[in-house]
């Protein structure tokens, strides 16, 4: 068994973003009891994917709908 940490408290998966990225996301809104999911973007080459919005020094998310993986998180308001 994998001993895998955590990275925030709001943390919940990462999954591949393929055809059923979609559905995997509408189900996590379901079975979690908080205000809302919150995908983030995934990419190994985040730089080539944003091209001249890439800014050094910035977080520089990507749109999960791009992404190679989605981490997804949970928010409260």
């Amino acid at each position: 068994m994998y001993n895998i940490k955590k990275r925030t408290s709001s943390y919940i998966t990462t999954i591949p973003n393929n055809e059923n990225a979609k559905i995997v996301i509408d189900a996590l809104k379901k079975e979690f009891p908080c205000d809302y999911i919150w995908p983030r973007g995934r990419h190994s080459n985040r730089k080539a994917i944003l091209g001249n919005k890439w800014k050094k020094g910035r977080q520089n998310d990507i749109s999960w709908k791009i992404a190679e993986t989605i981490s997804i998180y949970k928010k409260s308001k």
